[in-house]
């Protein structure tokens, strides 16, 4: 193996596990009971520079509030694909708190179907745990964000 070959994977393999240890790392840290849950659906197309949309519920204390969103990001990615959040909310008083930007930072892959789990955190101090299914083509290693917003 070249030293170029190793140092790529060296890279590949610490980058991989920082994402795996901040994962983990935030959620031992998130021991709360959840005061609502999210479902999204959402659309995303990316080549370096990705754009997504899509629409979703809050459920929080008693109500059904619809949701909208958009998705950016950043980075070696190249993506069509369908995913579908489901997920806690932690930390919000109001559904409100649940409006605003989220960031992630992360790595995946999926052809056809994949699966996936994050941990985001908007301005507001809500945050989300949400598991992910994949329908589509996405490889990605990529910064980016989830921006939410309240449908009246």
């Amino acid at each position: 193996m070249s030293s170029i070959t190793k140092g790529i994977t060296v890279f590949l393999m610490a980058f991989a596990l920082s994402l795996v240890s901040s994962s983990v790392l935030a959620e031992k840290k998130e021991e709360a009971k959840p005061v609502g849950y999210i479902d999204f659906t959402s659309k995303e197309v990316a080549l370096i520079f990705g754009l997504g949309w899509g629409k979703g519920e809050l459920r929080m204390d008693g109500e059904r509030i619809p949701l909208k969103g958009r998705i950016l990001s950043l980075g070696v990615q190249a993506t069509i694909a369908k995913s579908e959040l489901t997920g806690n909310v932690y930390h919000a008083k109001t559904p409100e708190d649940v409006a605003g930007s989220y960031n992630a930072t992360g790595a995946s892959a999926a052809v056809f179907k994949g699966a996936g789990e994050a941990i985001l955190k908007n301005e507001k101090g809500t945050v989300l745990k949400v598991w992910s299914t994949t329908k589509g083509f996405d490889a990605s290693a990529a910064i980016g964000g989830l921006t939410l917003e309240l449908v009246d």
